[in-house]
């Protein structure tokens, strides 16, 4: 890995924990969404499937469960996390594609911007570890 590579991929990870600060400390407003609620309640009764999405959502959520509570920032740093991480893959993609290092932030920071990944990155549901 040449040392423009390794400036690349320090520039995407600060992008992307950027990102996930965002995220992080703007994600404690306005309560609990309904589908949110939802998870939560399969979190405390996991399963091995559930009508509407796969048992990763809920186990996810179990482990926010245990480790922060019921706090509603705490419920949303995993889906936050994941989409620091869906940043930092896109900028890596847009550089096996021949993309130079403003391609590879641009990338980034588009994805960050797409309204599915602010949503996504904002609550805990199933879609934002399937975007992941």
């Amino acid at each position: 890995m040449t040392e423009s590579q390794k400036l690349d991929n320090r520039t995407l990870l600060l992008l992307a924990l950027c990102g996930v600060l965002m995220h992080i400390l703007l994600n404690g407003q306005y309560g609990f969404h309904r589908d949110e609620l939802d998870v939560i309640m399969n979190a405390r009764q996991l399963d091995w499937g559930y009508v509407a999405y796969p048992p990763f959502t809920p186990f996810i959520a179990r482990l926010e469960l245990l480790v922060f509570g019921e706090s509603l920032r705490g419920l949303r740093i995993f889906p936050a996390i994941a989409q620091g991480v869906v940043m930092f893959l896109a900028g890596m993609i847009a550089r096996d594609m021949g993309g130079k290092r403003n391609a590879q932030i641009l990338t980034a920071f588009v994805v960050f911007i797409a309204p599915i990944a602010l949503i996504a990155g904002t609550w805990i549901m199933y879609f934002a570890f399937d975007y992941l």
